[in-house]
This record gives structure tokens, C-alpha cells and sequence, in this order.
């Protein structure tokens, strides 16, 4: 009947809501003890031990593909596909160059991954960190002036235990293969290491003030911040670059009129290339090395090429398009 069935229809709401709550607060308490397996998990993981596996591992591969591409520099028969480009002399010169090379970056590569696990094992960078306020008297609930001294030591730290790295590759490698500008001396080289430090100082510092501000203001969100400042700063740094730290270090000049530059232009201009040409420009590369290179810098419709002059002395007119192309 219709009165039995209502009175059913009552006990099952009636069941139900009695039960309900009961189900939550299970719900809630199973939800709290994977919570807290979860945190005693996180907590008891070997971070440490993950972290330095993880460092040689990626060593480790990155050496083997090294060696593996080494082996192929003692090939001295020229493939079917250069014979046509390369004379055999230069090929083998390449070759040679090449095989300097790498065994150079094999023995580096060992050397800063040996310094890096013996600075987390040895616990460097919290004695540096605790040690600051002391060194520098500076306050421990200073953390921004804490982070600036920090880093500081870490980038003079780097300097130093790179620099015999820096005057072997440059002096002996380098100079054995004639690719040494006379005009680079150790005192051009430290002139330079002076100029990237200061420029480091008064570029770097504000950028890690920023971006400890950015971590502490942004709350759980503060990687979006981070992330929008970060890409800001690498378009600021694509116009400040070419314009204000390139001619720091090298002597920046427009090209002069030419068939070169008149080919360049042309290429540029090409309905199937559109290439939004702004400025040519050539730097005195032949001031540090003999290597050639080019390169683009700017976006949008302010595009600029630069040449280094090695590539201009060195090559042919359509060599040096071929070369443009090859890197826009």
C-alpha cells in the first residue's frame, strides 16, 4: 500500500541519514592517515643519496655519448659526402682538433662532477650559509643580504677553480691548433674575466634580489611570478646584450657598403625568406680567436646580423650567405 511504502521510503532517509556522517568521518580519517604515511614517507626519503645518484647518472650517460663521439674522431677516411667540400688535410686537421677537444671536456667534465659531489657530501654550502653572519657581520634574519654574500662566494669559488680550465683551453689548446689570436695575452684575459665579474655584480644582484622578494611575496604561487619575471628579463637582456654588453668586450661596427652587404640585403628581402632586416652589423672576433661565426639578435620587425670579421677574411661571398642562413 501507499502508506507502507512511504513508511519505507521514511527508514531509508532516516538509515541514510544516520549513516552518512559516519561514512564522511571514515572518509576524513583514512584521508588523514594517507596524509601522514605520505609526510613520514617524503620525510624518511634519502634526498641526499637520490640527489647525487641522479648527478652521476646523468654524468654518466652524458660521458658515454662523449666518448662514443670521440671514437669517431680517429676516423681518418673522409665520408663520400665531404670528399667534394674538405680536402683531406683538413679534414684530418678537424679531426685532430676535435679529438683535443673532447678529451679536454671529458677530463673537465670528471673533474666538476668529482667538486660537486664532495660539496654536497661535505655539506659546503650550509657551512657557507651558517658561516656568513659571522664572516660579515651580517644579521641571520638578513636574507637578502645573507643570499647576496652567498652567491658572491659561490661566483668567486667558481672563478677561481674553473680559471686553470679557462687558461688551458685558451693558451695550449687552443694556440696547438693555431686557432689562438696573437692579440689575446693573459692580460686581455683577465681584463675580461674582470669586465663578466662586474657585469655580474651589477646585473646578478639585482636579479636575486628580485627574485628572493618575488618567492617571499608570492605565496604558493610565487613560480608564476617568477616564471613572468624571468621572461621579461630575457627579452630586456636580447636588446641590452648586442647594444650595451657586447661592445664591453669587443668593437662593434656597422658593415660597410658592399656586394656583401648588398646580397645579404637581398637575401633578407626575398618574398619566400621576408627576413625583417634592420642593421648589419661586424665585430673584431679576430681579436680573441681565429674561429668564425655570425649570429641574429632582436624580435619582431628590429632584427639585426652580426659578422665576426674571421668569417668575412675567411670566406667567400657566398659562403658568408650560406653561413647567415644557416644561423637565421
Amino acid at each position: 500500500s501507499k502508506e507502507e511504502e512511504g513508511g519505507r521510503t521514511t527508514c531509508a532517509l532516516q538509515h541514510h541519514n544516520t549513516t552518512t556522517p559516519h561514512h564522511s568521518i571514515r572518509k576524513v580519517e583514512a584521508a588523514a592517515r594517507t596524509s601522514r604515511y605520505f609526510v613520514m614517507a617524503m620525510d624518511s626519503f634519502p634526498y641526499l643519496t637520490a640527489t647525487l645518484l641522479f648527478s652521476l647518472a646523468v654524468c654518466a650517460f652524458e660521458s658515454y655519448l662523449d666518448m662514443r663521439q670521440y671514437n669517431l674522431y680517429f676516423v681518418e677516411k673522409r665520408p663520400k659526402d665531404l670528399q667534394s667540400l674538405i680536402s683531406e688535410k683538413n679534414f684530418l686537421r678537424s679531426q685532430d682538433y676535435n679529438a683535443d677537444k673532447m678529451r679536454f671536456k671529458l677530463v673537465s667534465t670528471l673533474f666538476f662532477e668529482i667538486e660537486s659531489t664532495l660539496s654536497i657530501v661535505l655539506f659546503v654550502y650550509p657551512f657557507l650559509w651558517e658561516g656568513i653572519p659571522n664572516w660579515f657581520g651580517i644579521s641571520a634574519d638578513s636574507e637578502l643580504l645573507r643570499s647576496l654574500a652567498f652567491q658572491g662566494i659561490l661566483t668567486m669559488a667558481s672563478k677561481i677553480v674553473r680559471l686553470p680550465f679557462s687558461l688551458y683551453s685558451t693558451f695550449i689548446l687552443e694556440e696547438r691548433h693555431g686557432f689562438k689570436s696573437e692579440e689575446m695575452t693573459l692580460g686581455l684575459f683577465f681584463t675580461d674575466m674582470a669586465k663578466e665579474i662586474v657585469l655580474t655584480c651589477i646585473i646578478g644582484a639585482p636579479i636575486l634580489c628580485i627574485l628572493i622578494t618575488l618567492i617571499n611575496w608570492g605565496g604558493e604561487r610565487f613560480y608564476l611570478y617568477v616564471w613572468a619575471f624571468l621572461m621579461a628579463f630575457q627579452f630586456i637582456m636580447m636588446y641590452i646584450y648586442p647594444n650595451y654588453i657586447q661592445p664591453c668586450f669587443n668593437k662593434v661596427e656597422t658593415l660597410p657598403e658592399s656586394n656583401l652587404k648588398k646580397a645579404i640585403e637581398e637575401l633578407a628581402s626575398r618574398k619566400d625568406i621576408d627576413f625583417p632586416l634592420k642593421e648589419l652589423y661586424q665585430i673584431d672576433g679576430s681579436k680573441r680567436s681565429s674561429h668564425s661565426n655570425a649570429y641574429m639578435y632582436g624580435f619582431c620587425n628590429n632584427k639585426r646580423i652580426v659578422l665576426f670579421d674571421t668569417l668575412i677574411r675567411q670566406n667567400t661571398e657566398p659562403e658568408i650567405v650560406a653561413v647567415v642562413v644557416g644561423n637565421n
